[in-house]
């Protein structure tokens, strides 16, 4: 490597214990950025030529597609573990470095309108991804879409989970790091478009997806696709959004009211005046987000039971009832004829619903939920 130009080299193990490590900054030189194209291997840096990558000091990492900034007041040298070469690239003057955006797919299961990823039975689960190496990817995308086998009727699948985990090795079994998200299963199969897409940061170096359905359902639902990739981009924090109109979950006991939000550009809900049934216990599902959001509720006629916002993790037909007693509930409110309710509620990775009765009377409802995260 020609150190002080724009060049590109390869850092190995040295052949022997006196063989000089790689120089890839030389005092004096200037400002300097490195960046290990690496997708896997992680080369050491240190400020002498007789640097292993085993020393117990002395040394530093540089990741698998990370860069450093220099100063250049300092030689720098690199090597990598025994058996393993990075190609690491050197840009003077330099201060920042943009990757291109790089995808993966780690898992690809089923299809939009062909066949399934597979069937779930009660208590069972389908495992997408399996104890992959993950450490070349700094996020990870996805999008699934799950089918009740029989929407509405009692015990029947409305939620199903998605549990990630990390590990750090592959030894243990024990992980280093779980997300746990639910989603609503569709009453149909999908429409033609996805409803249904998450993202978030990778946080160790295998990772292992699994969907499910509540061990409670006494029947089953279709897995009719999951798609995850890994990526280079980073992203801040997970962000799940799904479409519940695309979806229209059903749940025994309860009317469905048509509203829910895209979700996607930020609307929960946005049911303006909708009509509901006389004496009707009835339900808004809303489109899935976790984070803060506000919400505004009103009513035509006196509800016959206390309006409640209520968490759907884990639900089946039947588990939702009206008032106050409701599984779930996260708000409550009088639900007087007339009156205005507003709030913000902290919404959890999982759907949620407004849950009510209707007055002895034919009557409107109206809800509203926006989330707060910043456009």
């Amino acid at each position: 490597m020609a150190v002080g130009d724009f060049e590109v080299t390869t850092v190995a193990s040295p052949a022997g214990v006196q063989a000089p490590a790689t120089q890839l900054v030389e005092a004096g030189q200037g400002s300097v950025l490195l960046y290990n194209t690496d997708p896997v291997n992680t080369v050491q840096l240190g400020s002498v030529n007789t640097i292993l990558a085993n020393d117990t000091h002395g040394i530093a990492p540089l990741g698998p597609k990370s860069s450093l900034a220099c100063d250049g007041t300092s030689d720098v040298f690199a090597v990598a573990a025994t058996g393993q070469t990075a190609l690491v690239a050197a840009y003077p003057s330099a201060v920042a470095f943009t990757g291109a955006v790089v995808i993966t797919p780690l898992a690809q299961l089923g299809s939009l309108s062909g066949g399934s990823a597979g069937v779930i039975a009660p208590g069972g689960g389908i495992i997408a991804v399996n104890m992959v190496d993950v450490s070349a990817y700094a996020s990870y995308d996805l999008n699934l879409f799950m089918i009740a086998a029989s929407p509405g009727a009692l015990a029947a699948v409305v939620v199903g989970q998605c549990q990630i985990q990390w590990y750090d090795d592959n030894v243990s079994g024990i992980p280093v790091f779980e997300e746990d998200w639910y989603f609503w299963a569709s009453r149909g199969a999908p429409s033609g478009v996805n409803s249904l897409a998450g993202s978030g940061p990778m946080h160790g170096r295998y990772m292992t997806l699994t969907i499910t359905i509540p061990t409670t359902a006494l029947t089953g639902a279709t897995l009719q696709y999951i798609n995850v990739f890994g990526s280079n981009r980073s992203v801040p924090y997970s962000d799940w959004r799904q479409n519940s109109l695309s979806v229209a979950p059903e749940c025994d006991g309860l009317a469905y009211v048509s509203g829910g939000g895209i979700a996607f550009d930020n609307v929960l809900c946005n049911v303006n005046a909708a009509p509901v049934v006389a004496s009707s216990s009835y339900w808004i599902p809303m489109g899935l987000y976790s984070g803060p959001a506000y919400f505004h509720m009103r009513f035509s006629g006196a509800q016959l039971a206390a309006p409640v916002i209520a968490n759907c993790e884990g639900i089946v037909g039947g588990n939702l009832s009206v008032g106050t007693g409701c599984v779930g509930q996260l708000v409550a409110e009088a639900g007087a004829a007339g009156t205005d309710y507003y709030g913000t509620i902290l919404l959890p990775r999982a759907p949620c619903a407004l849950v009510s009765e209707g007055p002895a009377a034919a009557s409107t409802v109206t809800f509203q939920v926006i989330a707060q995260q910043a456009a």
